[in-house]
C-alpha cells in the first residue's frame, strides 16, 4: 500500500498492483480452480493472502484491516478475478467494511454477509454478538448482520 500518510481514494499504488499481479498469477489458475471445485476452499491460497494481509486491504487499520485505500482494495480484488483466485475476498472486504462502519472490529478469518429472511434463526445475544443459523450464506467462519458480527 502507499507509504504516504495520506491516502486517498484517488491514489493508486502501483508496487501493490505488481505485487498482487505477481502472487496471483503464481498461486492461483486453473489447476488451483479445479481443485477447488472439488475440495472447497484453497486454505494454503488463503493462508498465503492472510499472511500478505490482502483479504483487508482497504479497511482502516484501526479497525483491525490492513489500511489503504478503496481504490487499493479495488486493485487486490481486480488481480485475484483476474486469476480466477477461488477465495472469497469480495466478501471478506465487505463484511469488513460494514464492521468498521458500524464501529466494530474486522473480524479475523473469512467472513460473509448474508441478507437474512425470517426462516433465519439468528438473534444478538449481546456485546454486537449474533448467533444463530442464517440461510443463503455462502461461506464464513463469521457473520456481519445490522447487529454485529458473530463467530
Amino acid at each position: 500500500m502507499n507509504s504516504r500518510s495520506e491516502i486517498n481514494a484517488y491514489t493508486f499504488d502501483a508496487d501493490l498492483e505488481a505485487m498482487v499481479e505477481q502472487f496471483f498469477s503464481e498461486k492461483s489458475g486453473t489447476e488451483v480452480v479445479a481443485q477447488a471445485e472439488i475440495d472447497g476452499l484453497p486454505t494454503g491460497l488463503w493462508y498465503a493472502a492472510v499472511e500478505l494481509g490482502l483479504p483487508l486491504v482497504g479497511l482502516p487499520e484501526s479497525a483491525g484491516g490492513s489500511g489503504g485505500s478503496l481504490l487499493d482494495a479495488v486493485t487486490v480484488q481486480r488481480a485475484a478475478a483476474k486469476h480466477a483466485a477461488p477465495l472469497p475476498l469480495a466478501e471478506t472486504y465487505l463484511a469488513g467494511r460494514l464492521a468498521a462502519a458500524a464501529g466494530l472490529q474486522v473480524p479475523s478469518g473469512i467472513a460473509t454477509v448474508a441478507p437474512g429472511s425470517q426462516r433465519d434463526d439468528a438473534r444478538r445475544i449481546g456485546d454486537g454478538l449474533v448467533s444463530g443459523n442464517v440461510s443463503r450464506c455462502a461461506v464464513g467462519e463469521r457473520r456481519v448482520s445490522a447487529g454485529g458480527s458473530s463467530r
